[in-house]
């Protein structure tokens, strides 16, 4: 069922919640309540979060992590991370990279050097990683309002990090 199909009746049960008086209104109550309630479902149960997340490198191939702050709201609050977030309605995974990082690294990426590497897909997320092919230097960037911190890390100390969040870990192995 999709969301229009089910919006007329869902109109219907908000401008009539009393119960009906005839076995045909009552038909139709139930067939509204019923998809009231897929709708619900839909809407708080199969929802997932949709982010982006932009992986940078400096000349030496460390990569840049987002040190998260612990300030109440903050998802996986004192984690190492990615720079991204989350996707505002109406707008492309492209335009979401682009907003994040100026908003947490105050840089102006060039849309020549961003390129798409993976979708990372769990139970109630959904992230797109991309990757930034033009190396940065930290004199480029200037953590924003969110996070407590940030650096370059070797591949080796993303391994042995325990406040590194998972799947940076297996985006960027040590072998």
């Amino acid at each position: 069922m999709r969301f229009y199909e089910v919006w007329p009746y869902v109109n219907l049960v908000y401008v009539s919640p009393i119960p009906p008086k005839s076995f045909v209104h009552f038909g139709i109550y139930i067939f509204c309540w019923h998809y009231l309630f897929k709708l619900r479902y839909l809407i708080f149960y199969m929802r997932k979060v949709v982010g982006v997340g932009v992986a940078f490198k400096d000349k030496h191939g460390r990569i840049l992590l987002h040190h998260r702050d612990n300030n109440p709201g903050t998802r996986n609050p004192g984690k190492f991370a990615l720079f991204g977030g989350g996707v505002d309605p109406m707008e492309s995974l492209f335009e979401t990279a682009f907003r994040e990082v100026r908003e947490e690294l105050n840089f102006e990426m060039n849309p020549e050097f961003l390129n798409f590497i993976v979708a990372l897909n769990g139970e109630s997320y959904e992230s797109y990683i991309y990757e930034y092919s033009q190396p940065v230097s930290l004199d480029d960037l200037q953590l924003g309002k969110e996070g407590s911190g940030l650096g370059f890390f070797s591949r080796k100390e993303i391994a042995s990090m325990d406040d590194c969040l998972p799947y940076v870990k297996e985006l960027f192995p040590y072998n």
